[in-house]
C-alpha cells in the first residue's frame, strides 16, 4: 500500500476518476508500443490490459490493485515515459 501512495502523490491525484482514466489512457498508450517490455513486464501488461477490457473496472480497490501490479512489475517508468509523451 505504500508503494501506491508513493506512487499516486508522484502523480498528484487524488479522485477515483482521475486515477481510473489515468490508467486506462497509460494503457492505450503502452498497447501501441509493447517492443521494449521486458517479458515479464509484457505478461503483467496482458493481465492489465484484460482487466482493463473488463467491466468490471469500477471501483477503487480494482484501481489499487492494477496500481500495485504496474509497480510491482516495473512498468511505472515506461508508462510515465509514455504519458510525459502525450502530455
Amino acid at each position: 500500500m505504500i508503494l501506491i501512495a508513493r506512487f499516486l502523490l508522484y502523480l498528484g491525484m487524488n479522485d477515483f476518476k482521475v486515477k481510473k482514466d489515468f490508467i486506462l489512457k497509460a494503457i492505450e498508450e503502452v498497447r501501441k508500443d509493447q517492443s521494449q517490455l521486458l517479458p515479464e513486464q509484457l505478461e503483467t501488461f496482458k493481465k492489465l490490459d484484460e482487466t482493463a477490457k473488463k467491466e468490471s473496472f469500477q471501483d477503487i480497490h480494482q484501481v489499487s490493485l492494477m496500481l500495485m501490479m504496474i509497480d510491482l512489475a516495473k512498468l511505472k517508468q515506461y508508462i510515465i515515459k509514455k504519458m510525459e509523451r502525450v502530455a
